[in-house]
């Protein structure tokens, strides 16, 4: 029997390993070998961290598309004008009209849009007439642009119409260029104009029917007309109401014979007998004056008025019935 006594420090390092290095001091019997003399205790120490990952999502911009369309001055589309938009000055895109863009709601963007040859822009849809157009915030929307097509005249429609805006026809109207008369004839009257020219409009009046100023708030019959697209002008006039002259006893009874007299820019305008019906100018002014005659004395005028005064003035705006009250007695 051998016994084998090994220098533990040249034991093996893991389990159930032996070293056969180690230095034989004695020679037993029956020696058993084991592994190794002494254990080694591993702890192992398992640490969990714990992440907490935040995501932050940006929500996506709103985004909105416009179109942009050319049309000439009568308002007919057409296409092939060439169209640019930027933003902060870079281009975005480019193309010819009808042109589409989508872009985001709240970016600031630059359309504009260009001439070519003879076809020249003249404005937006909201009357700007830079072709540079800002965008501030955009929307789903058409923005039309206008131009000069030559060939293609502009209409301008001339009317006439009562001074409480109700239409009617007949009223004689003239048109003159460069002192050369182009048209001629009774409202509604319709010519074809030139671009960019300047026209002399001349409203006529006839008999009751006075012209008083056109719908720009020029007063003058004769005015002129610089044409920059399709135009309808109105003419505003004093047309024809009825003025009836009555005369009644102080209990309101009508009778009649009493005479009458009516002035008008002080001259004599009308004369006879009660009941008197004449037609005045709307909104111009009378002179009514009626007599007395024996036992018919003139007492005061009708209808609240309570004048004494035989001389009346009335300026008509519709058709009037004016009293005058007589003592009969």
């Amino acid at each position: 029997m051998f016994q084998t006594e090994y220098d533990s420090s040249q034991y093996c390092a893991q389990a159930n390993a032996l070293n056969f290095n180690g230095i034989v001091k004695h020679l037993l019997l029956d020696a058993w070998i084991q592994a190794c003399r002494s254990s080694t205790l591993t702890t192992t120490t398992t640490t969990t961290t714990s992440t907490t990952t935040t995501t932050t999502s940006t929500p996506a911009i709103p985004t909105a598309t416009f179109t942009v369309i050319s049309v000439d001055l009568n308002g007919k589309q057409f296409s092939g004008m060439w169209t640019t938009v930027n933003s902060n000055g870079v281009t975005m895109a480019t193309g010819f009209t009808p042109f589409t863009f989508t872009g985001g709601v709240g970016v600031q963007y630059l359309v504009t849009v260009a001439n070519w040859q003879s076809i020249i822009f003249v404005h937006w849809d909201d009357g700007t007439t830079n072709s540079n157009r800002p965008l501030s915030s955009i929307q789903d929307t058409t923005l039309t642009a206008y131009y000069n097509v030559p060939g293609n005249p502009l209409t301008v429609t001339l009317g006439s119409v009562s001074m409480t805006g109700t239409p009617f026809s007949g009223m004689w109207m003239q048109v003159y260029s460069g002192g050369s008369l182009v048209a001629s004839g009774f409202t509604p009257l319709s010519f074809n104009a030139i671009y960019g020219m300047t026209y002399t409009l001349s409203a006529a009046n006839w008999r009751y029917y006075v012209f008083d100023h056109w719908d720009d708030g020029t007063t003058n019959a004769t005015e002129p007309l610089t044409v920059n697209g399709p135009t309808t002008l109105t003419a505003y006039y004093r047309t024809p109401v009825k003025v009836t002259i009555q005369s009644v006893n102080p209990f309101g009874q009508a009778f009649s014979g009493m005479w009458t007299e009516v002035w008008f820019g002080g001259a004599f305008y009308r004369s006879g007998g009660t009941t008197l019906t004449f037609t005045a100018t709307w909104g111009l002014p009378y002179t009514v004056y009626v007599a007395n005659y024996q036992n018919y004395i003139f007492l005061h005028w009708g209808s609240g008025n309570g004048n004494t005064n035989p001389y009346r003035t009335v300026t008509p705006t519709e058709d009037t019935v004016i009293v005058a009250v007589y003592s009969t007695s």
